[in-house]
């Protein structure tokens, strides 16, 4: 069986593991995840396999428009695009291969939006999502399917031919590519 819950601050060594092997093993990765927890705004989830006690996925939003690798031009797009809205980025989405296909990636961004439709009803304010979803060099985009079914896409940006070449300037490592990623990235916007 599997439980969902908001992340605290003693899951933060698995999350780091877990980052470290599907997502990025760079240098500056425990610094990231210490940054974004200490940001209040930040909502995060887990889910963990009871019989295992393991968790085996995780989703992380971080309030404010932030790209893995600097990019201007995107940035300026959705900044123009999104106004004064309230803005939330996917900072991770990981589940655990064992456990892919089984309704968690599915299960997981219903929460969040939840999550985010209360955040919205507190506040009155205009509430938008950005997704910054990884295509690997095979052209698969993970949890794009559930993302477009659950939030819906207002603005599509399209893919972003290899988005993360510079990945590793900023202290990352691609876990597909190593340094030299020619990985791309599918940039969307949706509306809570």
């Amino acid at each position: 069986m599997i439980e969902y819950s908001r992340m605290v601050p003693e899951d933060y060594d698995v999350l780091e593991h877990l980052c470290r092997e599907y997502l990025d093993n760079g240098s500056m990765l425990h610094d990231r995840i210490i940054e974004v927890f200490n940001e209040s705004s930040t909502i995060s989830l887990k889910a963990v396999d009871t019989e295992t006690n393991e968790i085996v996925a995780i989703m992380i939003y971080t309030k404010g428009i932030a790209f893995s690798c600097d990019n201007e031009y995107v940035t300026k797009i959705v900044t123009d695009y999104v106004g004064d809205a309230d803005v939330y980025t996917g900072e991770a989405f990981l589940v655990k291969p064992e456990y892919r296909k089984t309704g968690i990636a599915y299960d997981m961004q219903k929460k969040m939006k939840d999550f985010l439709e209360e955040k919205k009803a507190k506040t009155g304010r205009e509430t938008m999502l950005l997704h910054e979803m990884w295509v690997y060099p095979d052209g698969k985009i993970p949890a794009y399917r559930s993302a477009k079914e659950i939030y819906g896409i207002d603005k599509d940006l399209g893919i972003i031919d290899q988005f993360y070449k510079d990945y590793y300037k900023f202290g990352h490592l691609c876990p597909i590519c190593g340094k030299n990623c020619t990985c791309s990235a599918k940039i969307t916007l949706s509306r809570i």
